[in-house]
């Protein structure tokens, strides 16, 4: 048994939390809407697929053997669940076709290429553990096809849950055969801390050019001359240069956390990063919504609009605060008392800016008397989210630029 990597386990613990969460809300409150759905499966599918792919390359980078080829083919197929669910936003967003079909199709091929993933894993373990997780798997999810046939013998609720307790077992079985094959103990990698770390800055800064695009631009645009079209395609260019941004500064916390770097907070960076890609994937079905409502008659893409307006800086912000934490853990492990501070710093600010920037979004723009009261109020949100990213870009490249200085010291030596 060995450690596995956070990636992995944070990545489990996403797709558990979001069936669960999902079905716990269809029982507390009927849905009304698809932005549930929408967030919490199209999201963080991308998300799990992501976390999966990099948790497995890591374990396989430190396995050998037939065990590490096997672990490479789990790779592949990882990756190929993350195409698949790019595929499903973009259909999401353009196509015309019977969902329905759509529908059978996906769950279909999700579940050929998650048995890859779980018979790959299970050649990489090779014992009683591995011919379980095969077996939990071929018990507790059945293929659409087949389970069309059954008849629906319980009510709504019980059969939800009793996929979630399927669900569970299969994430349990399937980390149970990951912890058992034999691997190395991770070397720390200061170069790959300091490549995420970089990574995480050109996401703030770019981030940045997402906020001007998107709002910035188009409010003068649409508040000076009435060219709604211009201010549209301002948003959709927006919302791709976030989509970037956001992916960005979510693989650089999982290259600092894959790096093992002793002065990282691994749980820390593991929740920046999945609140981030998580980002990553809302946006995209942000752009689906925005694109239905924009160019389509169906009411609830709008209110589906306003639901991801409000929940993705929420998310964005507990991804923001658990990066400081990381970088401030980071500078106090290396008795850095001045970066301490100024991590603890930007992260009272960077909430605040976030919290004042979804706050008039929110809710002022909606009280607004005028058109030119509404832009105002915008344009001081927008101001506030650039204020938060500008501070949260320059404390990821303060912290960039104190481990580089680490990495070259040289090694003291006892003599």
């Amino acid at each position: 048994m060995k450690r596995l990597p956070v990636a992995l386990i944070a990545g489990f613990a996403l797709q558990l939390g979001v069936h669960w969460g999902r079905d716990v809300m269809f029982v507390i409150h009927p849905i009304r809407s698809r932005t549930a759905l929408v967030l919490a499966l199209g999201a963080a599918h991308l998300a799990v697929a992501t976390m999966l792919a990099i948790g497995l390359h890591d374990l396989a980078q430190r396995t050998a053997g037939r065990a590490g080829r096997a672990l490479r083919v789990a790779v592949a197929f990882s990756i190929a669940i993350a195409g698949l669910a790019l595929l499903d936003v973009a259909r999401e967003a353009f196509a015309t076709g019977d969902p329905r079909v759509w529908w059978e199709i996906q769950r279909t091929l999700a579940w050929a290429m998650n048995l890859g993933v779980v018979v790959a894993v299970a050649v990489a373990a090779w014992n009683r553990l591995a011919i379980l997780a095969v077996a939990v798997f071929a018990v507790a999810w059945l293929p659409d096809f087949l389970h069309a046939q059954l008849p629906d013998l319980l009510p709504d609720d019980v059969r939800r849950f009793g996929y979630d307790l399927a669900s569970t077992l299969r994430v349990a079985a399937l980390l149970a055969a990951l912890a058992s094959t034999a691997a190395a103990e991770p070397t720390p990698r200061p170069a790959l801390a300091l490549r995420g770390l970089a990574l995480a800055t050109h996401g703030a800064y770019l981030r940045i050019a997402g906020f001007a695009a998107s709002v910035l631009f188009g409010l003068v645009v649409f508040g000076s001359h009435g060219d709604e079209g211009v201010a549209v395609y301002a948003l959709y260019g927006g919302i791709i240069v976030n989509v970037a941004a956001f992916a960005l500064v979510g693989l650089g916390a999982l290259k600092a956390l894959r790096s093992s770097h002793a002065a990282l907070d691994s749980l820390a960076m593991g929740f920046a990063a999945v609140a981030n890609l998580w980002c990553a994937g809302a946006m995209l079905d942000k752009l689906a919504v925005y694109y239905r409502a924009v160019h389509g008659d169906d009411r609830y893409w709008v209110e589906d609009a306003g639901a991801l307006d409000l929940t993705l800086p929420i998310v964005a912000t507990i991804g923001g605060v658990f990066l400081t934490i990381a970088l401030a853990r980071f500078a106090r492990d290396r008795g850095d008392a001045p970066l301490a501070t100024r991590a603890a710093a930007s992260g009272v600010g960077y909430t605040l800016l976030m919290i004042a920037s979804t706050g008039i979004a929110s809710s002022l723009v909606t009280e607004a008397s005028s058109l030119e009261g509404m832009v105002a109020m915008m344009l001081i949100s927008a101001l506030c989210g650039l204020a938060s990213q500008i501070v949260m870009g320059r404390l990821c490249k303060r912290s960039a630029d104190a481990l580089a200085d680490g990495a070259a010291l040289p090694t003291a030596t006892v003599v």
